[in-house]
């Protein structure tokens, strides 16, 4: 049966409608899965970012230790010092400086010494979104000289030098005059010691009369920082 020519074209008007809904309902869905893509993609590359970052400030607080180390040596003043004279902030300033030349900043830090690591956690500077915060990284480095491997090798003490026997002067009868007092003894000698500890190391002098150590010279041979974590 054929309808009137009005039906027909309200028909084709619908038609025309729900067509064009359609097709605009797609290209929002498309608009809206393109832009979740490069949010995505920003935000997997600000990751790959912040890691780099982080990575950069473990490596420089790690590399801080091969210039610095004669001066944590020189603060040694017993063996136990060893693991004092580097705090947790040893290095803190070259850490920021790299994390700060990858647009990010740096939130902890913290150099263990005895363990021979540093350990840095950064976060970019900017935003991936309104919606989404800045990336956040972190990273652990090697100084390359783990305190649990090292040891110290004292010197044998210097033979002591025998001390004169006084000769007494003859007299013609006992002398009731006093004994002359011959002092206390003199200190033991200072002798030397050496420390070593992978690539490094160093020379001291222990004081023979007080145990102090006193730091002499350094020989470092290969002390490379390296990522770990």
């Amino acid at each position: 049966m054929l309808l009137p020519r009005s039906h027909r074209r309200r028909r084709d008007e619908s038609g025309q409608v729900t067509t064009g809904l359609i097709i605009a309902v797609v290209v929002a869905l498309i608009a809206v899965a393109i832009s979740g893509v490069a949010l995505l993609a920003r935000g997997v590359d600000e990751k790959s970012q912040a890691q780099s970052a982080a990575d950069a400030a473990a490596l420089a607080g790690a590399g801080a230790l091969s210039e610095l180390l004669p001066q944590l040596l020189a603060m040694m003043t017993s063996r136990d010092d060893l693991g004092g004279t580097a705090g947790c902030a040893f290095g803190q300033d070259r850490a920021s400086t790299y994390a700060q030349k990858n647009d990010a900043t740096l939130t902890a830090y913290c150099f263990d010494f005895r363990r021979g690591e540093v350990e840095a956690s950064v976060q970019m500077n900017d935003p991936v979104s309104d919606e989404i915060d800045a990336a956040e990284a972190r990273a652990v480095a090697s100084t390359g000289l783990d305190l649990s491997t090292c040891s110290w090798n004292d010197e044998d003490p210097p033979e002591p030098s025998p001390t004169p026997t006084p000769t007494p002067e003859p007299s013609d009868g006992p002398s009731d005059g006093p004994t002359e007092d011959p002092g206390p003894p003199p200190p033991p000698p200072d002798r030397g010691t050496t420390f070593t500890c992978g690539p490094l190391t160093a020379e001291f002098v222990i004081d023979g009369e007080t145990g102090r150590l006193s730091f002499v010279d350094l020989e470092l041979d290969g002390l490379e920082p390296r990522l770990i974590d």
